[in-house]
């Protein structure tokens, strides 16, 4: 498997907020997000086995994240060997293609401009930038049981997306909730 990087960081978004997890970090997307900081690393990438992966990650809950993690091949392979050294596995898609079954969690950032979802998610994080009309958030919300974690954009839309965020969240309570990196408050990656 490709993989950028391995590291062990708080969970910084959702429901696990606070929560130390190791992180694998894989290349490559099939969305090009402006605001998305990963196509600098993805020259980083180098070839790793499942065993390799597995001997890195050394706290209970692994994160795969990316760029978009259901591109790798063997993620239901790496799932399965994760479970037997007892990790959950815990993963962070955009929502374009299936998830693997062995996965215990999953946090959903569906982006512009099809908005997709999974089957099923365990929760489901918005960035919330330009495009992001309201109407699109609520449908998205009604399709969950537990509020949306409405995420502020980095960059130069970040004052206006907290703005953005505080009136969705006052307007419909019971929909959202609001999300911040806290790993980056830290001062952890």
């Amino acid at each position: 498997m490709k993989v950028v990087e391995i590291f062990d960081s708080m969970q910084g978004e959702g429901a696990y907020m606070g929560v130390m997890c190791t992180f694998v970090r894989f290349p490559g997307c099939n969305l090009k997000c402006p605001f998305c900081d990963e196509a600098s690393k993805y020259d980083k990438a180098k070839e790793m086995t499942i065993q390799q992966i597995a001997d890195k990650c050394k706290q209970e809950v692994v994160v795969l994240t990316g760029g978009e993690p259901t591109l790798q091949p063997l993620l239901s392979e790496l799932a399965s060997v994760l479970h037997t050294r007892g990790k959950r596995v815990h993963i962070e898609t955009n929502g374009t293609n299936p998830v693997p079954l062995e996965i215990d969690w999953v946090t959903c950032s569906p982006k512009a401009p099809k908005y997709e979802l999974p089957c099923f998610v365990n929760e489901i994080k918005l960035v919330v930038d330009k495009k992001l009309p309201l109407k699109t958030a609520c449908a998205i919300a009604g399709k969950m049981a537990s509020p949306v974690w409405l995420q502020p954009c980095d960059g130069p839309w970040l004052e206006e997306s907290m703005k953005k965020i505080l009136k969705w969240i006052k307007k419909y309570p019971d929909l959202f909730r609001a999300g911040i990196q806290l790993h980056k408050w830290y001062g952890v990656v």
